[in-house]
């Protein structure tokens, strides 16, 4: 299942369409989660790919725009820390760097929540992922997010 990517100017059918696929790809995930099926790391490497980071003003705005656009957005990613620890504890089947680079990236979108915090702690425990992982991740893509990650998650260590 994938997500639809919502444009950088989207009208409101854009925003409808983003938020019936927000809504079924929550739903599908839900029920992957109910039944214990398999296909969660698909899932995961896909919405994190296509969901629009706060750094993203135009598209991260429209979907602030909107209640139900908000509401569908954060069920999403309460289900996005659902699949995290599983992930953790079963791997990914691709190689190490990607499951370390799909990790770090996953931050950026899932926020400073204590379910957030307590999987980072996790993968930095389990050597998933190592701070040499973050500093070389943000050092290309955001480097204030890199210096509030590392004092915040590394002091709760």
């Amino acid at each position: 299942m994938r997500l639809i990517e919502i444009c950088a100017l989207p009208d409101d059918n854009d925003l409808s369409l983003w938020e019936a696929s927000v809504d079924t790809v929550t739903h599908q995930i839900s029920l992957k989660l109910a039944r214990k099926e398999g296909g969660l790391m698909e899932v995961f490497n896909a919405v994190v790919a296509s969901l629009p980071r706060k750094s993203d003003v135009f598209r991260f705005s429209a979907i602030e725009s909107k209640d139900s656009l908000k509401i569908a957005h954060q069920n999403l990613l309460a289900n996005l820390l659902k699949i995290m620890p599983i992930l953790l504890e079963n791997g990914w089947k691709k190689s190490p760097d990607y499951q370390k680079f799909a990790l770090i990236d996953s931050f950026s979108l899932i926020g400073e929540t204590e379910e957030a915090k307590e999987i980072f702690k996790k993968a930095l425990d389990t050597r998933t992922i190592t701070e040499d992982d973050i500093d070389d991740y943000f050092v290309e893509f955001d480097k204030v997010k890199l210096e509030k990650i590392i004092s915040e998650f590394l002091s709760a260590t």
